[in-house]
């Protein structure tokens, strides 16, 4: 801004200089989102300066621009310092909340079964869940199913904790075909008079003969 600057004596010749007054604007910072899932980031904006500095550097794609990209891998909190001519210089935070990325697991307390047995099955890591293929299951949204299947299968899991990208984990349940043991024996004599003992020897080939 140009100012004319007079003597206080009115009667004297018109002196005139130009002065530049900078006007302090503070410090401002925007945010395309405070909040971010691990592994993304957000648009940072700074206005009110003629330069900018932002720190710490840790995320950031500039430090000494007005409108970096935040990156932290981490909840951090950034200061942004402006600088207009010779004014003081005006700070302004913003904190970007960084939400952990979502880590699946599955498990099943068995993972092989005779056909027409069930296990557990168990799902960590997050809010929500989802299984697939819900064949033999005894629930699809919930952490913990009973799983009842009648052939080899594995099971997926969609894990989902807030807006952030779901996760996968997944679980084979094997399913044999077992075959009772059974129990074969042949006598020492085929008849017997009361009060006679008769020798059993048990033939089998799987388990032991109990009679």
């Amino acid at each position: 801004t140009a100012y004319e600057i007079r003597p206080r004596d009115w009667s004297s010749d018109v002196c005139s200089s130009d002065l530049t007054v900078s006007s302090a604007v503070p410090a401002n910072i925007a945010s395309t989102g405070t909040v971010i899932c691990s592994g993304t980031s957000t648009n940072l904006t700074g206005t009110g300066g003629g330069t900018y500095s932002w720190a710490p550097a840790t995320g950031l794609s500039c430090t000494n621009c007005a409108n970096p990209v935040a990156s932290p891998t981490a909840t951090t909190t950034y200061t942004l310092s402006t600088v207009n001519g010779t004014c003081p210089t005006s700070t302004a935070v913003i904190t970007i909340s960084v939400t952990p990325a979502t880590v699946a697991g599955a498990s099943a307390a068995s993972y092989t079964i005779c056909n027409g047995q069930n296990t557990s099955l168990t799902a960590t890591g997050g809010g929500t869940y989802s299984w697939s293929p819900a064949t033999g299951l005894s629930c699809t949204n919930c952490a913990n199913p009973i799983a009842t299947p009648t052939s080899s299968t594995v099971y997926t899991v969609t894990v989902t904790n807030g807006s952030c990208l779901p996760a996968l984990a997944t679980v084979g349940i094997t399913v044999n075909n077992c075959v009772p043991p059974v129990a074969n024996y042949t006598a020492s004599t085929a008849t017997v008079c009361s009060g006679d003992c008769i020798v059993f020897t048990s033939t089998s080939k799987i388990g032991r003969a109990h009679v």
